[in-house]
């Protein structure tokens, strides 16, 4: 199992640094790449080889180099480049692909338990919370085995994308093909959103005291969507004690 990160502009390195450093306190072996746009590499190359993080080089259309709001076209174009991310390297290894978006902190190590969903399933994906069958996914995490269905999907993304990539963000994509093919659901694993949080229920990590329950959510992960601009999720993540740099 691999996995991997998508990274554009200079606003965003730290939530980048962030992201992988608190990765790499819960995992120092798995091996991890990070997919950088022009405008990210000078930032991100040296400090990402400190902590073992192969970059690998990202052509996007955008040539901003700042942060771009959910459902611009930018924003758009540059979500829906993790597609063909993911697909060159299932292409080359034997073994699981994993996607996390930068806005991403990390409490426990996510490998054992997203090997096993993906010796069962083709695919794991988290959800937005949402009172929804079926599920709306979140491709801010994405898990992919080396299967028929996992490249045949990622091609159906990366056809959706080449189109006209300033159309839709990633998660209308991928949602997209659940919404066209009732069977979907049956190779794509919900990933639970009290061990995948969510912008909802970061604050699983740092439940309020009550006696009487018997025991406690196991976050291994919050994701800090849901809200809009780097400084928000930063703020974010700070608040449930998950910001790590100095």
């Amino acid at each position: 199992m691999i996995f991997v990160f998508l990274s554009h502009g200079a606003e965003v390195v730290d939530l980048t640094l962030n992201a992988i450093g608190s990765l790499r306190r819960v995992n120092s072996t798995i091996e991890v790449f990070c997919g950088c746009t022009a405008p990210t590499r000078a930032h991100l190359t040296t400090e990402l080889a400190k902590m073992n993080v192969r970059v690998l080089n990202v052509e996007t259309t955008v040539e901003s180099a700042q942060y771009h709001d959910f459902d611009s076209a930018a924003f758009n174009a540059i979500t829906t480049a993790k597609f063909p991310l993911i697909r060159s390297l299932l292409n080359r290894i034997t073994s699981p692909v994993v996607f996390f978006d930068i806005d991403i902190a990390f409490v426990g190590d996510p490998a054992p338990y997203l090997s096993r969903v993906l010796e069962r399933f083709d695919i794991c994906v988290q959800t937005e919370g949402r009172a929804l069958f079926p599920p709306l996914y979140c491709t801010g995490v994405m898990g992919f085995r080396p299967s028929l269905f996992s490249h045949q999907v990622l091609d159906q993304l990366d056809r959706i994308a080449q189109v006209d990539p300033e159309r839709v963000p990633d998660g209308v994509a991928f949602n997209r093909l659940r919404n066209a093919d009732p069977t979907f659901v049956k190779s794509v694993f919900p990933l639970p959103e009290t061990i995948f949080c969510n912008g909802f229920n970061g604050h699983l990590v740092n439940p309020p005291p009550f006696d009487r329950l018997k025991d406690q959510a196991q976050p291994i992960l919050v994701h800090a969507n849901w809200m809009v601009g780097v400084e928000a999720k930063q703020d974010y993540l700070k608040s449930l004690g998950l910001w790590r740099l100095s």
